[in-house]
């Protein structure tokens, strides 16, 4: 007889062994978690509601918007989940649906960002604000040098660049902001 194991579920380590880390931690990706959500979707409806934002460029960022939610909807609720609980484990489906989600959507938002850059190009020919967001996008990996910092690297790009996308290329523009002044004066005159 051989003498083998199913794997059934893999032990996570966290971030930190340090339970009072923990806390601080489930803290601070609650708050990310929360603007992320509110920021990309917001943004998004802002984009569907404002006709003033219907050029190819808006149609694209609101795209990116709805990926960055599921992306950042993927991996922040299991880790603050993980974070709570004693036993820090994923199951070997969860994880796979989990690698399965994350490789997609970080290819979709590749796409998407080239296609940007390729309407910048277009517009203006200047592609370089776009295309060193997708060298970051590619080259953004955990190395070898160290376990810690390839934690600290994955956890910075799958909880912090989807909360910023909104406002690096939505919310320093002169026509969003005009577009959200708009909704806004529109929703507190009706009441």
């Amino acid at each position: 007889m051989l003498n083998f194991t199913d794997v059934t579920e893999f032990i996570l380590l966290g971030l930190t062994s340090h339970q009072e880390w923990q806390v601080v931690f489930l803290i601070i990706f609650m708050v990310v978690y929360i603007i992320t959500v509110v920021g990309d979707i917001g943004m998004f409806m802002l984009i569907k509601v404002s006709p003033q934002l219907s050029s190819p460029m808006y149609f694209f960022l609101s795209h990116l918007s709805f990926v960055d939610v599921w992306f950042s909807s993927n991996v922040t609720p299991k880790m603050m989940e993980n974070l709570l609980s004693e036993a820090k484990t994923i199951s070997y489906a969860g994880c796979l649906v989990q690698c399965f989600f994350v490789i997609a959507l970080v290819r979709v938002e590749i796409f998407i960002l080239a296609v940007m850059a390729f309407d910048k190009y277009m517009a203006i020919g200047n592609p370089l604000l776009y295309g060193s967001k997708i060298s970051r996008l590619v080259c953004i990996h955990p190395t070898e040098e160290s376990v810690e910092q390839g934690k600290m690297v994955a956890v910075f790009y799958t909880t912090v660049i989807p909360m910023l996308n909104p406002m690096i290329y939505s919310l320093r523009n002169k026509d969003v902001k005009e577009a959200m002044s708009k909704v806004i004066f529109r929703t507190f005159l009706t009441k």
